[in-house]
């Protein structure tokens, strides 16, 4: 598996759907992070409104990620190699 064709796939709430490559995730490749939020000003979260998925760094939100449901990892390969 090359690392370069690892992407992130998180699903929250009204199927909502961010894209993260596997470089963003790994501290050892960029400066940014992406982060597991389970509480708030040390509060956590009720059962219904999940953990988060944040990406501070983005300045618009774009990939803000509430109610999460699913985190899903792997490669771009079948996408790639099948020409779709």
């Amino acid at each position: 598996m090359y690392v370069a064709r690892v992407i992130s796939v998180a699903r929250g709430g009204g199927d909502y759907r961010a894209v993260f490559a596997w470089a963003e995730l790994d501290p050892g490749f960029a400066r940014s992070q992406v982060l597991l939020a389970v509480s708030e000003d040390g509060v956590p979260f009720d059962d219904t409104a999940g953990p988060r998925l944040v990406a501070p760094q983005d300045t618009k939100g774009g990939r803000y990620v509430s109610e999460l449901n699913q985190l899903w990892v792997g490669t771009v390969d079948p996408v790639v190699d099948s020409g779709h």
